[in-house]
């Protein structure tokens, strides 16, 4: 009888953790305010030092950053809600790449906290850690890749497709995958996706690998004092 409880509660955990892996927890959906009625939606993804990482064209449009509301997940299979408002730090139009900071947080209702609130505590606790995930490597088109789709409660689920397959979508569907990040199937059973990069580009849209994020990170670090207050890029960037 044991056996069998233990069987069903794997499987239960096994379900859930095909719809709802870990990573959700760091996916943010980006929506950008240009005003006279034109609003980008996008996507990106918290990462070390409560950075976020997404595609420049989400944020940036006719030489002007927008007015950026962020929208997060506090838990697995909740709803998206408010989570603050985001200043941009650094931004590459030709890689097609920018790196945002909550500049104030907001309630799931995107009323204004005051500084110091509970959700910026809180904030600061869920990241990717992109510093160690930046390995090199080649993906093949057959690869099992997952992204972020909203589900019917308005929550972060986990898609499944072939790589190839994913790149043809990008350039017919309508949505605008930009910024979204992408994660690959490990093939060893129990561990975690592990993180490629985010959508990008223009013309043709492409995976921006987690490498060459961390390489213009770092490349920023060396010739601005812009993240001067985020102490794991720094510590990382000048030790590599």
């Amino acid at each position: 009888m044991s056996k069998i409880i233990l069987l069903l509660f794997l499987a239960v955990n096994l379900n859930a953790e095909s719809l709802y892996p870990s990573w959700l927890r760091y996916g943010v959906k980006i929506v950008t305010d240009f005003g006279m009625y034109n609003e980008i939606e996008g996507y990106g993804i918290i990462i070390n030092d409560g950075l976020i990482i997404t595609s420049a064209q989400n944020v940036y449009q006719n030489s002007k950053v927008g007015n950026i509301l962020v929208y997060d997940t506090e838990a697995l299979n909740n709803p998206i809600a408010c989570l603050g408002y985001a200043k941009v730090l650094a931004l590459d139009t030709n890689l097609d790449l920018a790196i945002l900071a909550i500049s104030t947080f907001t309630d799931i209702y995107c009323n204004i906290l005051p500084h110091g609130s509970f959700r910026a505590l809180i904030f600061e606790e869920s990241f990717l850690n992109l510093l160690e995930e930046s390995q090199d490597f080649t993906l093949d088109k057959n690869a099992d890749i997952s992204y972020i789709m909203i589900g019917n409660w308005l929550e972060f689920q986990r898609k499944m497709i072939p790589l190839g397959k994913f790149m043809t979508l990008l350039q017919v569907q309508k949505e605008n995958f930009l910024g979204m990040p992408i994660f690959v199937k490990s093939k060893d059973f129990f561990v975690e996706d592990f993180f490629a990069g985010i959508i990008t580009g223009k013309v043709q849209k492409k995976i921006l690998k987690a490498k060459e994020i961390v390489h213009f990170l770092c490349e920023v670090n060396s010739k601005t004092t812009i993240f001067q207050a985020y102490p794991s890029i720094q510590t990382h960037c000048y030790a590599n």
